[in-house]
Parts: structure tokens; sequence; C-alpha cells
């Protein structure tokens, strides 16, 4: 942002506080501008190649995201040290205008930044985070050799079990991981979101997928590779459509979390008519093979039947299965998108942005009742 707009800009600012501001203090507003335009910038940052040749950019992309082992680029460490460029302040200018709105007589609430944007810079940028991932994964491989050597261990939900534990002890053990968000990041892809100001859409979302560009959560390769020198068997049950299972495999390879050798473990959306969104089915279809040790995920559908529950329903479900977490299930963070972020619209999700946040913000004053 050019210094000329930025003085504008805190003028008008200025001017429309005094007119309208309802107790709260210059100081306070202008912290609140700063924090959103300096918010905007970091992310930014993380995709300077906005306005490069698209080969340059897949190879620019590559490096600002997390290497194989979860680590990230010397780019992204660089995040705050740089100056933007003019390129960058066209693309930044209009999301400000947007999440600011002065003199347009609207709350903050309706006009703040882009909703991702304090969840993704802590998911990108936090060591906190990284720990976090790092810190399930090796709680999950601490439990997994008291499970190989428990022949009555059975992390499978009592109400999906279609056999006797009896029978258990015959079935070689298996572990069951999600793959978005649990051992692949794509944060990449919300970034862009955030950079083009838009929403999630299964077309360019498969297309994303097909670029074979997320990387490896911290901790998971370390993981993954425990199971495999201990002779466990990983399944990965995703959401992600049958359509492009190819690419998925591609990048689990690349990032060391499958081998080239490995067979199809991969168990996608649609694959089979019955392969629906809700994972039961597929859980299911592995427990007539296999016993379940441990299962990862990031949304509670991904230990239990959890699809277009309402919040009540999702708490509930949690609390019922309260024995479960941290030793036969094990979370991982995702602040970005899943059941609960639906749940608060009641998964009406041709609702428009303006509609769906005005449902999550009624959700958060309410929750103020119960806690």
């Amino acid at each position: 942002m050019t210094s000329s707009f930025t003085s504008v800009l805190v003028l008008s600012f200025v001017a429309s506080v005094m007119l309208f501001a309802d107790g709260k203090s210059l100081f306070a507003q202008l912290s609140m501008l700063e924090r959103y335009e300096q918010g905007a910038s970091i992310l930014l940052k993380n995709l300077q190649t906005v306005t490069q040749p698209k080969a340059a950019l897949s190879l620019e992309l590559g490096k600002s995201s997390r290497s194989p082992t979860g680590h990230r680029s010397e780019a992204v460490q660089r995040f705050g040290s740089a100056n933007r460029s003019s390129a960058d302040d066209e693309v930044i200018r209009p999301r400000l205008d947007d999440a600011v709105s002065l003199g347009a007589g609207e709350s903050n609430s309706d006009t703040a930044a882009h909703e991702d944007l304090d969840a993704l810079l802590w998911l990108r940028t936090s060591p906190e985070f990284d720990a976090l991932t790092r810190q399930t994964f090796a709680s999950a491989t601490n439990k997994l050799g008291k499970a190989i050597l428990d022949s009555g261990w059975n992390a499978q939900a009592s109400a999906e079990r279609e056999q006797p534990d009896a029978d258990l002890v015959k079935l070689p053990p298996c572990v069951i991981v999600d793959v978005d968000e649990t051992v692949l990041d794509n944060s990449l892809y919300q970034l862009e979101l955030i950079r083009d100001d838009g929403q999630y859409d299964p077309v360019p979302w498969n297309k994303f997928v097909q670029r074979e560009v997320s990387t490896a959560l911290d901790g998971a390769v370390d993981f993954l590779q425990s199971c495999r020198k201990a002779e466990v068997s990983v399944f990965f049950v995703t959401n992600r459509d049958a359509s492009v299972e190819a690419s998925t495999r591609k990048n689990l390879i690349a990032q060391r979390l499958m081998e080239v050798s490995d067979p199809d473990l991969i168990l996608s959306r649609n694959e089979f008519p019955d392969w629906t969104a809700d994972k039961t089915s597929r859980r299911r279809a592995v427990a007539r093979k296999y016993r379940i040790l441990l299962l990862l995920g990031d949304d509670l559908n991904d230990f239990v039947s959890a699809k277009n529950l309402s919040m009540d329903q999702r708490q509930r479900l949690y609390r019922d299965h309260q024995e479960k977490w941290g030793r036969f299930w094990f979370m991982l963070p995702n602040p970005n998108y899943g059941g609960w972020e639906q749940a608060t619209y009641q998964y009406q999700h041709q609702q428009t942005i303006s509609q769906k946040r005005r449902s999550k913000r009624a959700t958060l004053m309410k929750s103020a009742e119960s806690k």
C-alpha cells in the first residue's frame, strides 16, 4: 500500500470514527486496521508469484510450502522481513477495502478480513501448530505398541462393529488415517482462497489436488514409518473424490507417506456406490478383514458417523466417546473448515458468505450462555 494511499485511508478512518464510533477508542480501531493489513501482507508474502508465468508460479509454490519433513522453507521463514512490492499492493488493497469498508456505516463484525485469515496465519506460520501435530503423532505412536500386543484392542466405534471381539485375534492389524489436514497439509489451497477472496468449490479443489503440491504435516512421516516397521497396514480413508485418487497417491508417495510398492490402500469417496461422504461404510469394509488399532483424523466423521448432525448432536457424540480420545482415537487440529463450521449454518451450503457469517456470529454469541 503506498504511503499516499495509507494517509488517505487513515484520515478517512479518523473521520469515520469521529462520526460513527460507539464508544470504541480510536487507538483500538487503528490497531484493528493495522492487524488486518499486516495479516494480509504476511499471507500474501507466501504467494509473491501472483504475477509470474505459470511454470515459475508452480516452482515458487513448491518453495513456499512445507518440505517433505514438515519444516517450512527459508522463504516462509523470511515472511516479515521483506518489503511489499507494488504488485502486492494491487492484490492487498481491494482486500483491505472490503475488510474495513470505511464510511460505509457497517460494523467491523460485518466487514472483517477474510474469515480464515487468523486461522490460516496460525496454521502456516506458528510453531504451536507444528508442535500440536507432532505431539499428536507421537502420542499415537506410543499407543501403537500397546495396541499391537493387546489382541482385544479395537478402535472401531461400537455402533459400527459387525463381528464379535473374540474374532479380532485372527485379523491382521491396521491403522486408519484421514488424508486432508491429517497427514497432508492443504493450507496452500486455503491461502489461494484468501488471495482470490474465494470460498470452497469442488471443481477448483480437484484441480488443486491434481497439482500434487500438498505437504506432509509435521510428525506424519515418522508415525507412518513406525506403522510400516511394525507391519501394521495403513488405510487412507479420504473424502477426496475417486476421480483424483491417482493424484492423491502420487502426492502421498512424494511426501514419503506411502511407498511406490504399496498396494491400493486409499479408500476414496464415490469409489463404490455406498462409499459416501459418511465414512462408516469404508471403516466397516476395512474392519471385515483387519483389526483397527487406531483412528486419526481432523473431523468427528473420521471416527464415527457424524455427517449433517446439529451442533448439540456433535457435542453429545464427542461426550459419548470420551474414553476413546488419546487412546484409540487421535484428533488433529483444523481451524479452517469441517463439520464444526458447517453445523453453524445447518449445512446450508448455498447460503452467501454474509449469511453464513451471521449464523457463525450468532452461534458464537449463544455459546456465552453455556460456557
